[in-house]
């Protein structure tokens, strides 16, 4: 196994290093359970904002309260924004099946520093490209879309999926239904969490005080999916 991933006596260490893509390589933040040497992990991707302190921060968590490597590659490469409007370009401009070859390489990557089961979480747009993630490589196992959707018609994913939303998102009532209707006809412990009166975002360090409490159950759902799902440390 490759040992480039930082081990200190720290319960969780972290460290910014480029893992291999496509076209070029990625930076990545990467987070490991002090004495990880193999077991489970989790690619986390990016809001539209890009490979943010928040995203990098769950990262941390996940690490910690899970007991997984948690790796969060950048796929903007370098690109960030801070308003909505700069956001949104970029993630138009995201080539979403360079995004997907890039996601693939990554769980390649984890899987030669010693991963030996590997998890999805995203959060909006990576969200959507979670579901996106599942739906496209068998290798994960299990996947939690926050607050993202994709169009999976005629498609399947064999991975657990547990997905969470507030109700004061923008997804109609209705389409949830049909959302987990469609994975528990696929495997019967999926599932569509929703959070009475949570907002978009509700998960983000700057709007979990909005919700504290759908915040603080999602993570405690997130985490017992990824214990259950990837096996322990």
């Amino acid at each position: 196994m490759r040992d480039d991933i930082g081990q200190t006596a720290d319960p969780v260490s972290t460290r910014r290093l480029s893992v291999p893509g496509t076209a070029e390589p990625m930076d990545a933040f990467v987070a490991r359970p002090a004495g990880w040497r193999s077991g489970p992990a989790v690619v986390v991707i990016q809001e539209w904002w890009g490979l943010t302190d928040d995203i990098t921060a769950i990262a941390t968590r996940l690490a910690t309260d899970a007991g997984v490597l948690a790796l969060a590659p950048d796929l903007y490469h370098g690109k960030q924004a801070t308003e909505p409007g700069e956001a949104q370009k970029l993630a138009m401009a995201l080539d979403r099946p360079a995004a997907l070859a890039d996601l693939r390489a990554a769980v390649s990557w984890l899987q030669d520093v010693g991963a030996r089961a590997v998890g999805v979480i995203g959060f909006c747009m990576g969200g959507g490209i979670a579901w996106e993630a599942a739906l496209d490589d068998p290798r994960i196992v299990a996947a939690a879309p926050c607050y993202g959707l994709t169009d999976f018609a005629g498609r399947r994913s064999d991975a657990r999926i547990e997905a969470h939303y507030g109700t004061h998102d923008r997804f109609a009532p209705e389409l949830l239904d049909l959302v987990e209707a469609t994975i528990r006809s696929w495997r019967p412990g999926n599932a569509v969490h929703r959070y009475p009166g949570a907002p978009h975002g509700f998960l983000n360090t700057d709007h979990i005080d909005e919700a504290p409490e759908a915040a603080a159950l999602a993570w405690s759902r997130i985490v017992a999916l990824f214990r259950e799902a990837l096996g322990g440390a």
